[in-house]
C-alpha cells in the first residue's frame, strides 16, 4: 500500500514538473514572439526616420554651390571627383545628376542603370536589376539649384544590402533578415545567410 502511495505521489510530482516546464516554455515563446514583434515595429520606425534622411541628403546635395558651380563650367573630370567626395563624405552608396539623362554620378555599384533617370524624380524604395540580379535601393531626389529646370535633378541612394540590414541589427539590438516580394534581399546575420525557409513576419 505505501509503495503504490509512493508511485501516485511520484506520478504526480512527475506531471506538475513537466506542466512547470510546459508553462514556462510557452512564457519564454510569449516573450520571444512580443521581442520580434517589437523589433519589427522599431524597424519600421527606421525605415521611416530613413527615407525622411535620404530626401533630406538630396536637397542638401542639390543646393551644394561647388556643385553647381561645376556643372555650369563643364568640367566633367572635377564634378566626378567632388562627388565621390560628397558621396563618401555623407554615407552615401550613390549620388547620380540627370538632365535628364545621366551625366555624372558616384557609386559604389556600377554600371548605374539608365533608367534610373529615365523614371524622373524619385523618394523611397526603387527596385530594379543591376549586373543580372533584382538590387532595391532606398532614393531621394531633388532638382538641381543651378538649372531652373526640372529635368536636371540629383539622385542619392542607399543600396539596401548586408551592410544596410547590420547597420539596422545595431540600432535595433537583434538580427534581421531584409524581405521584399517573398524575398530575402539582405541579412545581418554573422556569415550573412538568406535561408529560404526562414519566416517573414506579417
Amino acid at each position: 500500500m505505501v509503495t503504490g502511495f509512493t508511485g501516485v505521489i511520484l506520478a504526480a510530482s512527475l506531471v506538475v514538473g513537466v506542466l512547470a516546464i510546459w508553462l514556462v516554455r510557452d512564457q519564454l515563446e510569449q516573450r520571444a514572439w512580443s521581442q520580434l514583434q517589437q523589433g519589427r515595429i522599431v524597424l519600421l520606425s527606421l525605415f521611416k526616420a530613413r527615407i525622411s534622411e535620404i530626401q533630406s541628403l538630396s536637397i542638401l546635395t542639390a543646393q551644394r554651390p561647388k556643385l553647381n558651380e561645376l556643372i555650369l563650367n563643364g568640367d566633367l573630370p572635377a564634378l566626378e571627383k567632388y562627388l565621390e567626395t560628397l558621396r563618401t563624405g555623407a554615407g552615401l552608396d550613390m549620388i547620380l545628376l540627370c538632365n535628364p539623362q545621366p551625366m555624372a554620378s558616384a557609386s559604389q555599384v556600377y554600371p548605374l542603370p539608365v533608367s534610373l533617370c529615365e523614371r524622373g524624380k524619385i523618394n523611397g524604395l526603387q527596385s530594379f536589376t543591376l549586373n543580372g540580379s533584382s538590387e532595391i535601393w532606398m532614393l531621394g531626389s531633388h532638382p538641381l539649384e543651378s538649372a531652373g529646370n526640372p529635368n536636371e535633378f540629383v539622385i542619392v541612394g542607399w543600396h539596401l544590402n548586408d551592410a544596410f540590414a547590420t547597420q539596422l541589427s545595431e540600432q535595433i539590438g537583434m538580427e534581421d533578415v531584409l524581405w521584399y516580394a517573398g524575398t530575402a534581399l539582405a541579412s545581418s546575420y554573422p556569415g550573412n545567410p538568406k535561408p529560404s525557409n526562414m519566416k517573414q513576419l506579417a
